[in-house]
C-alpha cells in the first residue's frame, strides 16, 4: 500500500515562500516518483484482471470468485508477482 498521507505531510509541513512554492530535495521527488510507478503498477494488474479473469457464480448466486487459466499460485502471497509473470507473456 502506498502511504500518500507520509509524503502529503511531508509537503503540507514545508516552508512556503513569498511565491507559495515549496522546496523538495531530490530524495522528496525520487520517493514520490516511486510511488506514482508502484501505483502505475497496481492500476496494471487491475486492468489485467479485469481483461482476464472470468467471474463463477457460487451457490445460490451468494458467492463468486475469479477464474484465471494457468497454473495457480502456490501462495497468496505470490499472486502479484503471477500475474506480472503473465503480464509480460502476454505482451
Amino acid at each position: 500500500m502506498i502511504d500518500l498521507a507520509k509524503f502529503e505531510d511531508m509537503v503540507t509541513f514545508r516552508q512556503e515562500d513569498e511565491d507559495g512554492n515549496i522546496a523538495l530535495d531530490r530524495v522528496d521527488i525520487l520517493e514520490l516518483l516511486d510511488m506514482i510507478r508502484q501505483t502505475e503498477k497496481d492500476a496494471a494488474r487491475y486492468r489485467w484482471l479485469m481483461q482476464n479473469a472470468k467471474l463463477g457464480i457460487g451457490r445460490n448466486g451468494r458467492d463468486w470468485d475469479l477464474q484465471i487459466d494457468g497454473p495457480a499460485p502456490d501462495l497468496i502471497s505470490e499472486v502479484g508477482e503471477w500475474i506480472d509473470n503473465r503480464m509480460d507473456w502476454r505482451m
